[in-house]
């Protein structure tokens, strides 16, 4: 199971007022300030270890196949003290991530995060691995024991030879039971680590837990164009080494757009119109950005502003200084 650090995703909703969502009677004329946030990161060729490739390529491969039930530990990138979590997978289905309960899990409200790419889900892997083997260097990095299972380790290196990622993959399921992103002295910055995991019998989903609506139809490389032309914000590649992989039709006619460099992933919701910054109880001033992004105060980490006649909301764990240099190239409006 690939699970990128996060609690995975899927929707947001921003107020938006007098939007024109989905026409183009709103698209700001001329050239946009944001044309030169198109960053495509560059390809550095580093050698991957063909058994570790396969490692993983494996582990996702099971993901879409094995269902399974767990508690793991969450490490948020803000340094917060991890979560302890819930998580139901079933393939065709999704996966249900929750809360643990102080009394034992509770997943009355659990809902089915679709598995799609745009939900970080666990059998999205494979988009995003392709990604991390053209990125880093993947090596075989030794094997380790967790919850008394063998496990294979594996690790993503950058061109220094210095590890990013690493990843636990249990030799009996195929699935990845821990996950870390790590800085230059080797520190977690974030992870996910299962502490319990079962495998069941049946695939039923569990009391209680509903699945919700499946993702927004995906666009085309055509119908992306069309948005470019038209004036939507739609960059190809955003500062961090972050690529564009796909984009979805979003609530309220707006669209979300999924960037990552096979580590690290962002959602770049855009709707068309006026943030009204009074409907968002909850937000408060991102200390970066003076007083024109909004952060949530608590919750999935998620950053709005307006810019260029449109409301952008960025969802992501990755640490807070990627959403610095993203706001930096897609600046909001001066107000």
């Amino acid at each position: 199971m690939i699970v990128r650090g996060r609690i995975p995703l899927a929707g947001v909703g921003v107020m938006v007022l007098g939007a024109s969502l989905g026409g183009c009677s709103s698209a700001p004329a001329g050239p946009q300030p944001w044309a030169a946030a198109t960053v495509v990161a560059a390809s550095v060729d580093i050698p991957d270890d063909p058994a570790a490739v396969a490692l993983l390529r494996a582990a996702a491969r099971s993901a879409e196949q094995t269902s399974f039930d767990g508690v793991a530990l969450w490490s948020p990138s803000d340094g917060s003290a991890p979560l302890r979590l819930i998580v139901v997978h079933r393939p065709g289905q999704g996966t249900v991530t929750a809360l643990e309960a102080p009394t034992g899990s509770d997943l009355a409200h659990g809902q089915f995060a679709p598995d799609a790419p745009a939900a970080g889900s666990p059998s999205s892997a494979l988009p995003f691995l392709n990604l991390l083997v053209r990125r880093f260097g993947v090596v075989m990095a030794g094997s380790d024991t967790l919850m008394g299972r063998e496990t294979d380790v594996v690790e993503a290196r950058d061109e220094r030879g210095d590890p990013e990622g690493r990843f636990w993959i249990d030799r009996g399921t195929g699935l990845m039971v821990k996950r870390q992103l790590i800085d230059t002295t080797s520190r977690q910055v974030r992870g996910m680590e299962f502490v319990s995991l079962h495998v069941p019998a049946a695939a039923e989903a569990p009391a209680g837990a509903t699945v919700t609506a499946t993702p927004g139809p995906r666009l085309d490389d055509v119908a992306v164009g069309r948005l470019r032309t038209e004036g939507w914000v739609c960059p190809e590649g955003l500062p961090g080494g972050l690529d564009f992989v796909e984009a979805h039709e979003a609530d309220a006619g707006g669209v979300q757009l999924v960037y990552s460099d096979g580590l690290d992933v962002v959602s770049l919701f855009v709707q068309r119109g006026r943030l009204d910054r009074d409907a968002m109880p909850g937000m408060v001033v991102a200390p970066f950005a003076a007083g024109a992004v909004l952060r949530s105060a608590s919750g999935a980490p998620t950053w709005v502003w307006q810019s260029s006649g449109s409301v952008l909301t960025v969802m992501t764990d990755a640490p807070e200084s990627f959403v610095e240099r993203i706001v930096g190239a897609l600046p909001p409006d001066q107000t």
